[in-house]
């Protein structure tokens, strides 16, 4: 029993994907004798496991000349060098905005110790909402929530 289930479960996956060429059990079972109709559910089965089992077949590799894969490898290298230049522009970034903060509250703590306290203070409150479509429909005509399909309550 287990085994035809699995078999089925197996064929509407291959047929999800297309695959045409799995027989069916019970076309083997018709056609053979009461003794092989098992043994026909089974090669069935174990051609369906078969063709599961195949990696996909990937496409062939053209055959590049040693000219384009030297302009490959310089074109990645490149590239590496270029992300490195940019993540070197925005850490520099970084290290400059925390540099400067870290000199403007030396300052205040100078000028102010209180204000200086005050700067750090966690502020817990969230960051206003903002968003540039609407967030609220108007009211639907003639529309009632008790007769909706989707409430649970109902």
């Amino acid at each position: 029993m287990a085994l035809r289930r699995t078999a089925a479960v197996l064929k509407r996956r291959a047929a999800a994907c297309s695959v045409t060429s799995i027989r069916s059990s019970s076309s083997s079972s018709a056609s053979g004798s009461a003794g092989s109709s098992n043994r026909g559910g089974n090669e069935s089965l174990l051609e369906t496991l078969r063709m599961m089992a195949r990696p996909p077949m990937a496409r062939k590799r053209p055959k590049l000349s040693r000219e384009e894969l030297d302009e490959r490898a310089r074109i990645v290298k490149d590239w590496s060098r270029y992300c490195m230049r940019e993540e070197k522009t925005v850490m520099k970034k970084v290290h400059d905005a925390r540099r400067c903060r870290d000199k403007a509250l030396a300052t205040l703590k100078e000028i102010s110790p209180a204000m200086y306290e005050h700067a750090m203070t966690v502020d817990q409150t969230p960051w206003p909402l903002q968003t540039p479509y609407p967030l609220q429909t108007p009211p639907i005509p003639g529309y009632s929530p008790q007769n909706s399909t989707n409430n649970p309550s109902t």
